[in-house]
């Protein structure tokens, strides 16, 4: 229960639009009528009617022109001009990010290597994808957490997919889970050249010189490791963390952090209560927000899916129309 039953909304559209370019910053004054509106979580208008679940389509058109609104007003900024730093994708690449802060006017480490703003009027909104590719997931969500809790009005975090979509660790890698059999495990639908677990399973069980022994390979770990290459487009991801635990915990040596404790460090990084980087970024996140005049969000919002809010029953997949003109190509 992260996400508030608007911000649900918002997620249903389809984790919406990169409305800027990545890594730029943008400076402009916002007087009183067009004040920055640095949202904390959106409400809809009172007026705005319950969205009633999809009968024939698994998508339901909401009314026109329903204005968002925020949690802030006008009266709560002054007329000075306000920065933006924004920033997205960055992936756990630190390194990367550390690069970004260091050509920055609006964000800066303190002495502490802790990040701050350089002046009163700076604001920062950073995109979404906090983890996957590098080895700096957990620090790096440690310091947005850290500055979003230092300024909760002027910093903005939004959730991307890469974020969001390590939620489902908790459920697959459970003990009702791991119980299923490998052959009653489906391939990712929106992938029909990706393989089942068995099939992972079994090219793993040869390629270590094991044939037939596919289901005496099953473990949490190799679950993990398969939804990461053919699920989640996380190639590299556990290795990075393996290194990232062992800088962390003052290891000389990625290899003295096991396999079973990355994939449990995967699992407790997104448990509720249990004070993990990533569910701690995600409680403080939110899936969409109102600066001014201009919508921050992860992913896009374009004539396809703009009004639209699937029910909760409806799983991802090509639009029809676009099946069909794959179909014609074919």
């Amino acid at each position: 229960a992260i996400l508030t039953q608007e911000a649900h909304l918002w997620l249903m559209l389809g984790l919406s639009w990169r409305c800027v370019c990545r890594g730029r910053h943008y400076s402009r004054p916002i007087i009183a009528k067009t004040a920055l509106l640095a949202v904390v979580s959106l409400t809809f208008n009172s007026s705005f009617p319950m969205v009633p679940p999809a009968l024939m389509t698994g998508s339901t058109q909401l009314p026109p022109a329903k204005r968002l609104k925020s949690d802030l007003d006008d009266s709560q900024l002054g007329a000075k001009p306000v920065e933006i730093a924004y920033v997205t994708d960055v992936e756990g690449n630190l390194e990367y990010f550390e690069r970004w802060v260091s050509k920055s006017h609006i964000v800066r480490y303190d002495l502490e290597g802790a990040l701050d703003f350089t002046h009163d009027n700076a604001y920062f909104v950073y995109g979404g994808d906090v983890v996957d590719k590098g080895n700096g997931d957990v620090r790096f969500a440690r310091q947005l957490v850290a500055l979003k809790r230092r300024y909760p009005q002027r910093v903005v975090l939004l959730v991307g997919n890469r974020d969001l979509n390590k939620l489902r660790l908790t459920a697959e890698l459970g003990e009702a889970d791991m119980r299923r059999s490998i052959d009653a495990i489906p391939g990712p639908h929106w992938d029909r050249k990706a393989p089942t677990l068995k099939q992972y399973l079994e090219q793993a069980a040869v390629a270590q010189g094991l044939p037939g022994a596919a289901a005496k390979l099953d473990s949490r770990t190799a679950r993990l490791r398969y939804f990461f290459e053919h699920t989640l487009g996380c190639f590299g991801t556990f290795e990075y963390r393996r290194q990232e635990l062992a800088l962390l915990r003052g290891f000389a040596d990625a290899s003295e952090v096991g396999d079973e404790e990355v994939t449990q460090h995967f699992i407790d990084d997104v448990t509720a209560g249990g004070g993990g980087a990533l569910r701690n970024y995600l409680e403080s996140a939110v899936v969409a927000a109102i600066l001014g005049n201009t919508l921050f969000v992860h992913g896009a919002v374009d004539a396809q899916n703009m009004g639209f809010v699937p029910d909760d029953n409806t799983r991802f997949a090509v639009p029809v129309q676009q099946q069909q003109q794959q179909q014609q190509q074919q």
